[in-house]
């Protein structure tokens, strides 16, 4: 019996193909904001697709902060941003549930580290349009920022992102 800790809810479980050749498929489980991959139950690689730059106006409320160092105004921009249903950072987001913080030293925040990673919502796969039928398959995964990866499994490349009105719980793939 095999046993290995999530570090978060799974959304999806697939077997895939990465190689025209390979007899041996790969199980993925999308977990949090990366793809496990196991080869005979073994962990074999993990996968993070690449972070999102943050929105100008989160980058421009740090850099306001940063000057006057007035936490209430960034905090307000924060819950604005929140209404709009703007995706921001989860360095930007803890400010609103921290209710005691160092303000000098929050002043010194880097903002590359204002990168994103929304979390994966579904994961499914479709076979790549081949004549030959052991072709590697393509995972297609949803996440939190209403976007759709399409992820190649030979080189785990991201080969198309498709903006989505709203958050997709469920895909239904068809064809090859």
């Amino acid at each position: 019996m095999y046993e290995y800790n999530l570090a978060d809810i799974p959304c999806g479980v697939c077997t895939i193909k990465t190689h025209k050749d390979s007899r041996t498929k790969l199980m993925a489980i999308a977990c949090g904001n990366s793809i496990l991959f196991f080869s005979r139950l073994v962990n074999y690689h993990r996968y993070e697709p690449p972070s999102i730059d943050p929105v100008d106006e989160e980058v421009n409320a740090w850099k306001a902060f940063k000057e006057s160092k007035d936490l209430g105004a960034l905090r307000d921009t924060i819950q604005k941003l929140q209404e709009k249903e703007i995706t921001i950072s989860s360095k930007t987001l803890k400010i609103l549930s921290q209710p005691e913080i160092d303000v000098d030293r929050l002043a010194l925040t880097d903002l590359n580290c204002l990168k994103i990673n929304p979390n994966f919502t579904y994961m499914t796969t479709i076979k790549k349009l081949s004549d030959v039928s052991s072709s590697p398959d393509l995972i297609v995964i949803s996440r939190e920022n209403n976007t759709i990866l399409i992820i190649e499994c030979v080189n785990f490349k991201v080969i198309n992102s498709i903006n989505v009105p709203s958050v997709v719980y469920k895909i239904v793939t068809q064809g090859h």
